[in-house]
């Protein structure tokens, strides 16, 4: 039990929100702490966030006692809506309707009221922005004893609590009483009335301080919800939902960014790594796929930035493509200084040597036979005439027009 405020409402039809109300703080032992008259103006200034239990008026309950077999939920709440159809007068639709859990007896408590007669309440409730979601009959604040009942009377009618959440409530207290079985243990709240029956004779006595005490039933009439409130709620929650996603998806979307802005890094980092290992003749790599490109374009023409020797590559080039009998027969290659050993296979040489060479000077190279096969390197340019051979031939030649 928590620390609460209950309060005995006035006959509905009476009600009023300046009207005074009986209200008592308990603590969570339920043991009285203060008793005030109050109205639900005062109450909500001075409740100190504490909730607030209001009781419906022994005038205003409605309840009765209905028998039903053990169903599931869904079924037991239609039966006992049937069941109400045949027992209350005016249209079901109009009422507020509320039942307890079935007993092991197979028995539950239904209470109604005329969703009318609650309007004022609700409208009181709903200004003074109290938390009461639900009125309970007043038999429920009557205390609980083990195997007994206990009874009381208030303003007239007799309320009988038989369990947590079974109750009763007779507008003839000496006929209600009459009604207890004989071999039920009763206890009675308070003073004895002036009239007399012999269970009233047999009932055992209860303080009048206990009349409070009682623990609240777990259910109510529910009262009718305050519409802005409704709609608020309706929309809180969702609002908040997509605050939170929108909130995850751009906290995730800068996290994938950072990791793809360091996996960027990372890749450039070895890029650069790589060009500098295939080509360290380049200084400094700033932009590694265009210099890496210029590189292999350089060394597929042949030389590099005005290497004097041809590369490896000009040198495969041409071979392939002058040498077709290398195909099947090439056993070893060496690369050194611009010139491309080739060992050969043992077998007969290759075909016409001077198409072949022939085809390979295109490419300016040459090729000159070696002990395992043959030597490509650049071709040779032809030696430059001697000064004294070319004035001498410019003479015998002028002696050959003179004659």
């Amino acid at each position: 039990m928590k620390a609460t405020w209950r309060c005995l409402l006035p006959p509905l039809s009476e009600f009023a929100e300046a009207a005074p109300l009986h209200c008592l703080r308990l603590d969570a032992r339920g043991a009285v702490q203060e008793r005030i008259e109050a109205s639900l103006a005062e109450l909500a200034r001075r409740r100190q966030g504490l909730p607030v239990a209001l009781f419906l008026h022994p005038r205003d309950c409605r309840l009765v006692s209905l028998e039903l077999p053990a169903l599931p939920a869904a079924k037991l709440a239609a039966a006992v809506n049937c069941a109400a159809e045949a027992l209350v007068l005016g249209d079901p639709a109009q009422l507020r309707l509320a039942h307890g859990p079935r007993g092991a007896d197979g028995r539950l408590t239904l209470g109604w009221l005329e969703a009318s007669a609650l309007a004022s309440l609700e409208q009181a409730v709903q200004r003074l922005r109290l938390d009461v979601r639900e009125v309970q009959a007043a038999p429920f604040l009557l205390p609980l004893r083990d195997d007994a009942w206990v009874a009381g009377e208030w303003d007239g009618h007799l309320l009988l609590r038989r369990s947590l959440s079974d109750a009763a409530v007779h507008p003839l207290p000496e006929q209600g009483l009459a009604e207890v079985p004989q071999e039920l243990r009763l206890f009675w709240l308070g003073e004895r009335p002036a009239w007399g029956s012999a269970a009233l004779e047999r009932a055992e006595a209860l303080d009048e301080a206990l009349r409070w005490s009682g623990p609240a039933s777990p259910w109510g009439l529910a009262l009718k919800a305050p519409a802005t409130s409704a709609g608020n709620g309706t929309w809180k929650m969702p609002l908040v939902c997509a605050a939170l996603a929108l909130l995850v998806w751009v906290a995730g979307l800068n996290l994938y960014a950072g990791q793809l802005a360091g996996q960027g890094q990372s890749l450039q980092r070895q890029s650069s790594q790589r060009v500098q290992q295939a080509f360290p003749e380049l200084p400094v790599v700033l932009d590694p796929l265009r210099q890496a490109r210029e590189r292999r374009d350089a060394y597929l023409a042949g030389k590099a930035d005005g290497d004097a020797v041809p590369g490896l590559a000009a040198l495969l080039h041409g071979a392939g493509e002058a040498m077709p009998f290398l195909a099947g027969r090439l056993q070893r290659l060496d690369y050194h200084a611009g010139e491309l050993d080739l060992e050969l296979l043992p077998g007969p040489p290759g075909g016409d040597a001077a198409a072949w060479q022939g085809e390979l000077g295109k490419h300016g190279l040459q090729a000159d036979a070696s002990d395992k096969g043959w030597q490509v390197r650049a071709m040779e340019a032809p030696p430059a005439p001697a000064a004294g051979a070319a004035d001498s031939g410019t003479a015998e030649a002028a002696a050959d027009e003179d004659e």
